[in-house]
């Protein structure tokens, strides 16, 4: 209802970009759900928390990064599709180049734009991550799928293995 003689209000359009860690860690499974099977439900939730008029777009992080779009969209079930169908990752996650793409994606917005990074927050995916080139304007939610409130648990995984025999016997090392 217009207010002495004033239009009706628009409603506001947020401008959200999701950025899903796609990296070997998200495999844990804790309580016999994988990271990342966690981390596509908080995206989901999140979608479904969006307007008709607001935008998104989805980064899935691995060694390289995956844009849903190459721009801005308000093709929800298209972005729904993009984290249903993030698959198993295998790759170190590059969290610097990440955070590149996110802050030129996000040159030129209006308003407040909203990035929400969903991740298990592993040390070596995060160790040279730089949010310096994210405009001052961005609200930036960091979204740990491990818990609230808990220290990311121990990830023991295998680095590296050599062969040192060319053939391997039964109960040998």
């Amino acid at each position: 209802i217009a207010r002495h003689g004033q239009p009706p209000q628009r409603p506001v359009k947020r401008q959200v970009l999701i950025v899903l860690d796609h990296s070997y860690s998200m495999e844990a499974p804790e309580g016999g759900v994988t990271r990342r099977a966690r981390a596509q439900v908080e995206a989901l939730r999140l979608l479904d928390s969006l307007d008709g008029v607001d935008e998104v777009n989805v980064l899935a992080v691995g060694h390289d990064v995956a844009a849903c779009f190459s721009t801005w969209s308000l093709n929800h079930a298209a972005a729904q599709t993009f984290i249903k169908n993030t698959g198993a990752g295998h790759e170190r996650a590059d969290f610097h180049k990440a955070m590149e793409l996110a802050a030129s994606h996000l040159q030129g917005v209006r308003g407040r734009p909203e990035v929400y990074v969903i991740s298990d927050f592993q040390r070596t995916n995060w160790a040279d991550a730089n949010f310096a080139g994210l405009p001052k304007n961005v609200r930036l939610m960091l979204v740990n799928i491990c818990g609230e409130g808990k220290a990311v648990p121990g990830n023991p995984s295998i680095t590296q293995a050599e062969i040192t025999s060319s053939a391997v016997l039964a109960g040998g090392e």
